[in-house]
């Protein structure tokens, strides 16, 4: 089952390692195409309540407004679980994932002296620079705590750059976390970017005044930036519906299956997942797909045809096959004949993503399904 996990410092809130809480939303932004593949996505009780509450810093009250909007419709359709991390995480696995950030600060220092300094622990506990990025022990115990939950629950941690760059030194390559890597991620995304219309979830009202601190000037000075503050959230309930539906599409889920198997197959254990990699073998398994469909379908589709009409008389098959001896009952010949056409469709079917490729989603009926 594909599952992420939304991360942030209410993971290590929720067990007791940091009284600050907050959690990473950007990934909304930067790959909505999550949505459509994530079979579930997993928050804390705290997060819940702070997005019901519209309130999670660093981002604005129109961000907060239309994120609350979306977990609630994702949650109606089963889409968010709530996981408490304190039934994985107990009071002795916190001490060892502050042992282990402790060990860790001095550690990376020593082995990477020109990339990574120690900060003033007196002044923020914890705190590492790791080039102009600051880290500190609040946000490497949520780290921490993030990866193990995604063990326990078997899901994708959604890190943002900056946390990938501390697992980057942390890991290394041969060690780095399944769970941390965004290859997959971005796998997806390529793929999705390539072959699907794009995914539009929050209108550039929205993504303008994200932050507390940013605020678009263009909105500001336009005409209608009134127009646009009444009537983001039906552009971002119609969105996520358009979105919901297209979950639903066979040709959209046969693309899903199809990476995953990929994906799978190509990569173990902490071995890197390369997105170009993922997708080269994507487009060879399209490619010979289309092979399959021009060149062995039409015979079949043929051969189906022709027992079909042998089934009428049985006499036929002896001239058809200059054998009039043979006499086959007309049941049977019926009844290959439909295993004949139930195979074709069935293997069509198969393969309805690869003439789907390429295709616009049908806006116009989709916009007139009832949700």
């Amino acid at each position: 089952m594909n599952k992420v996990m939304v991360t942030g410092l209410a993971i290590a809130h929720s067990v007791g390692l940091c009284e600050t809480c907050n959690f990473n939303l950007d990934w909304l932004v930067a790959h909505p195409s999550i949505l459509l593949w994530a079979e579930k996505i997993i928050i804390t009780p705290v997060m819940w309540d702070m997005i019901n509450e519209g309130n999670n810093r660093p981002y604005s009250k129109v961000y907060s407004n239309s994120t609350k909007l979306l977990f609630e419709m994702l949650k109606a359709e089963q889409i968010v679980e709530i996981i408490d991390p304190k039934e994985y995480i107990n009071e002795p696995i916190n001490r060892y994932i502050v042992e282990q950030q402790e060990n860790d600060r001095k550690q990376l220092a020593n082995i990477f002296p020109d990339r990574i300094k120690l900060g003033d622990e007196s002044k923020v506990p914890g705190q590492l620079f790791i080039d102009d990025t600051e880290f500190c022990y609040a946000r490497v115990t949520s780290l921490y705590a993030s990866l193990l939950l995604s063990k326990c629950t078997g899901a994708q941690c959604l890190f943002d750059d900056n946390t990938l760059t501390y697992c980057k030194y942390k890991f290394g390559l041969q060690n780095f976390p399944r769970a941390a890597q965004p290859g997959k991620i971005e796998s997806f995304k390529k793929i999705f970017d390539l072959y699907m219309p794009d995914i539009d979830l929050f209108p550039d009202y929205v993504i303008g005044n994200m932050f507390l601190r940013q605020s678009s000037k263009q909105c500001k000075n336009c005409a209608n930036e009134t127009t646009c503050s009444d009537s983001y959230l039906s552009s971002v309930e119609q969105n996520v519906k358009k979105i919901l539906t297209y979950r639903s599409i066979d040709e959209i889920q046969q693309i899903i299956s199809i990476t995953n198997t990929i994906i799978n197959r190509g990569s173990s254990g902490s071995e890197i997942i390369d997105p170009n990699d993922i997708y080269n073998e994507f487009e060879a398994v399209r490619t010979k797909a289309i092979r399959q469909i021009y060149s062995v379908f039409p015979r079949i589709k043929r051969w189906s045809n022709i027992l079909t009409m042998l089934s009428i008389p049985v006499a036929v098959l002896g001239v058809a096959t200059s054998n009039p001896l043979i006499t086959v009952p007309a049941a049977s010949i019926v009844g290959i004949a439909q295993a004949a056409k139930e195979f074709v469709e069935a293997s069509t079917s198969k393969s309805n993503w690869v003439t789907f490729i390429g295709k616009q989603l049908p806006f116009a009926k989709i916009s007139e399904i009832e949700c």
